[in-house]
């Protein structure tokens, strides 16, 4: 038995795979610029993509394969991105002229300016659409050792924006959040003790924080090093 997932149709190998966006080469059609704004309607409305099936339903499209071709061409012109096999919308794309190319979003960093050592003070970052996820982001500074090995001092972090209302009853022990708490902004992986957050560190050096104690500001997405 199949499942008719949001964004997908398992039919499809192309539409099961994560794509990266190739570089824009040219304007969507008027057809995809219309599955292109259903999916961000269902987003807006349900807080997923529509099915494939309801997006034909939708805009009146004759078979669900033409609006597999459809979502493949807006991946390649890097409008729509697939996230363990459901359809984002890529927003704010910068120019065709900057240097960092059409894929690249401007990111504030958060916490420039923490540290004096900072190479990026009121910086932002040219982030690559396929390290982000839905909604708005910031970059976060590491700078304690708290999740060492995973993530060292000086890591650029990225950071899906979230309210404690977003975060999960039971999130797996892969859910690290960055959180501000005093003066220091952290990373640390999310825990539920006692049906209370707490922000947990792998290095056993640093005590574990109440969430209440702090202020979230997201969602760990995506991580960027120099090597």
């Amino acid at each position: 038995m199949t499942t008719d997932t949001p964004g997908t149709d398992s039919s499809d190998p192309a539409a099961v795979s994560s794509a990266v966006p190739f570089t824009a080469t040219r304007e969507p059609s008027a057809k995809e610029r219309a599955v292109l704004d259903a999916v961000k309607e269902g987003l807006r409305r349900d807080g997923r993509a529509p099915t494939v099936r309801a997006l034909a339903d939708r805009i009146g499209a004759s078979s669900t394969s033409t609006i597999q071709r459809r979502i493949s061409a807006l991946i390649e012109l890097g409008l729509l991105r697939r996230t363990d096999g459901t359809l984002e919308v890529v927003e704010d794309i910068v120019d065709v002229s900057d240097p960092h190319g059409p894929h690249a979003f401007q990111i504030e960093v958060f916490n420039a300016g923490e540290s004096v050592d900072d190479e990026h003070h009121g910086a932002a970052i040219a982030v690559p659409s396929q390290l982000l996820s839905h909604g708005d982001h910031v970059v976060v500074i590491v700078h304690d050792d708290g999740m060492m090995p995973d993530f060292h001092v000086g890591d650029l972090v990225v950071v899906q924006q979230l309210s404690v209302a977003d975060l999960p009853d039971d999130p797996p022990e892969t859910y690290v959040v960055a959180a501000t708490v005093g003066a220091t902004t952290i990373i640390r992986s999310l825990a539920k003790l006692g049906g209370k957050p707490w922000l947990m560190a792998s290095n056993p050096a640093h005590s574990p924080v109440n969430l209440d104690d702090a202020s979230l500001v997201g969602r760990v997405v995506s991580i960027m090093r120099r090597l």
